[in-house]
């Protein structure tokens, strides 16, 4: 009898420690989940600051001077004013990001 209230108490300490187990484990699932969102909206961010605000396909690559506007070589070439301020280009500067 004693062996058997012995069990029952130890089954239900694992099944409480289970619980709180399980538990802790939905709330760390939910802010993986939290993390995963804000980690994919910041690399959306990222990518999008780095893409030329002309053609939105290529890497910027060349920043005017004395503007700093940025572009990619394809859309600034042969081009004497910033598309975005109208400043006059004076020169250009290769960027690598």
């Amino acid at each position: 009898m004693v062996e058997l209230n012995f069990n029952w108490k130890k089954k239900k300490t694992n099944n409480s420690i289970l619980r709180l187990l399980l538990k802790k484990e939905r709330k760390l699932k939910i802010k993986l989940q939290n993390q995963t969102i804000i980690n994919n909206d910041l690399t959306y961010e990222i990518k999008n600051k780095t893409i030329c605000p002309i053609c939105t396909e290529n890497d910027l690559s060349i920043c005017c001077i004395p503007c700093g506007h940025t572009y990619c070589n394809n859309c600034i070439i042969n081009t004497t004013n910033c598309h975005i301020c109208r400043t006059e280009i004076m020169q250009t500067n290769k960027i690598y990001l």
